[in-house]
Formats: structure tokens, sequence, C-alpha cells
């Protein structure tokens, strides 16, 4: 692990990696760094995505899933980005749709969680999410 990340981090990142390895066929969970870089990414988030982990490892995660409010069609791209900046939460519940690689829209609920050192300081974050029906 990171040295920059305090050991309760640490042991959020151990489970959420747990969620993802146990409950995979359900969540989609991407772990990424301060900088947005994707270090974690589960299979069944590689599938929604429609991604390989050759291709998705490493990217920010910006660049390999796009979300967008279902009825407008806007990108939530900006929102995403400002609320893990600030360091803070987003649920979205409905009304929102994935944009995968080959362009299907799947619509999903989601939880993103900003991960912070023991001094505040952002050190990365989570993405989890699943198929809304």
């Amino acid at each position: 692990m990171n040295n920059l990340l305090s050991h309760t981090q640490e042991n959020h990142i151990r489970e959420r990696k747990s969620l993802a390895v146990n409950d995979s066929k359900k969540y989609g969970v991407i772990i990424f760094d301060y900088q947005l870089q994707i270090k974690h990414i589960n299979q069944q988030a590689l599938t929604m995505i429609g991604w390989n982990l050759h291709e998705a490892q490493g990217k920010i995660f910006t660049e390999i899933m796009q979300v967008v409010e279902q009825q407008t069609l806007l990108n939530l791209e900006n929102k995403i980005i400002s609320t893990i900046k600030e360091k803070a939460t987003l649920y979205f519940h409905k009304g929102i749709l994935l944009i995968a690689k080959n362009g299907n829209m799947i619509p999903i609920a989601n939880s993103i969680n900003s991960f912070k050192n023991d001094q505040g300081e952002l050190t990365g974050g989570v993405i989890v999410f699943w198929e809304e029906r």
C-alpha cells in the first residue's frame, strides 16, 4: 500500500476489494489513486464498461467510465471529479446511465467515496456501481 494511506484507509480498501471478490457478480468496483488512475478494478466493472484489464489498468477512471443523466444525457464527469476533490461522498440511485465502450447504455446506481490520509489530504477513492433494474 502507498505510504500516504492511513491504516484505516488500507482497511477500507481491503474491505472494498473483498466486496469486489466476494460479490463480483453484482457490484462493479474501481479503486483509484489521488490522480484518479485506476489501481484496482474487478471483473464485474470490466464486464459492464466493456474494457479488459490490460486496457483499463493505470488509466484515469473517467476515461473508461462514462456516466450520464438518463433524461438529458448530460455527462456527470465534472460532478464526479469535483466530489472526489472535495473529499466527499456522492450517491446516484436513479436516472443514471453508464455508457459502455460499445455504446450500450446501462441504467446504474452508484456510490463514490474519497480516501483521505490522517492530514485530510486526498489519497484516492472508490466507485461502486451496479445495474439498476
